[in-house]
């Protein structure tokens, strides 16, 4: 994960990921599959097919779940810088985000321990598998934005000229 992490946020004890090395290791990961996939094919695998199978199941699903974490870490970004600035407005959302971005926290600060980006994905047995956190995430995150819409839509009714504004112009 070393070379993953870009840095910590420190004011929010979370650990962003790094957007282009992420994305180099996912192509790598592609990559590595494609020839994988390649090498299945093969007539002379014999005793090894089922480890490569294995393998090009786990690149796929780092690869995956890379994609993933990106998709919820830019989510929560962007939420994050709205409900940072707008802490009495949004009483009822701003709830929701902070129950939401403590156990983004949690998962973010668990993988900073793990050293092993396979060890992380696939963790202990009785683990939820992190894809599926990231999901889960990805699902209250997108829960709390369309909140925040519905709020701005209401006094975009109020107030028509609004209609225009986007709603990081509008809060």
């Amino acid at each position: 994960f070393d070379d993953l992490i870009d840095d910590t946020d420190h004011e929010n004890k979370a650990i962003i990921l790094d957007v282009e090395g992420s994305r180099r290791q996912m192509d790598l990961a592609e990559d590595a599959h494609s020839t994988m996939a390649a090498m299945i094919s093969s007539p002379f695998l014999g005793p090894h097919k089922g480890d490569l199978v294995s393998w090009k199941a786990k690149l796929y699903e780092v690869s995956e779940f890379l994609r993933r974490w990106l998709d919820v870490q830019a989510l929560w970004d962007r939420l994050n810088v709205i409900f940072s600035q707008n802490r009495s407005m949004l009483t009822v959302e701003l709830k929701d985000f902070i129950v939401t971005q403590r156990d983004y926290f949690k998962f973010t600060t668990a993988a900073g321990e793990c050293q092993n980006i396979l060890q992380f994905c696939y963790g202990q047995d009785s683990d939820i598998p992190k894809i599926a956190q990231l999901a889960a995430l990805s699902y209250r995150l997108e829960t709390c934005r369309r909140s925040l819409s519905a709020f701005l839509n209401t006094k975009r009714e109020e107030f028509p000229r609004f209609y225009f504004a986007s709603d990081e112009m509008l809060v």
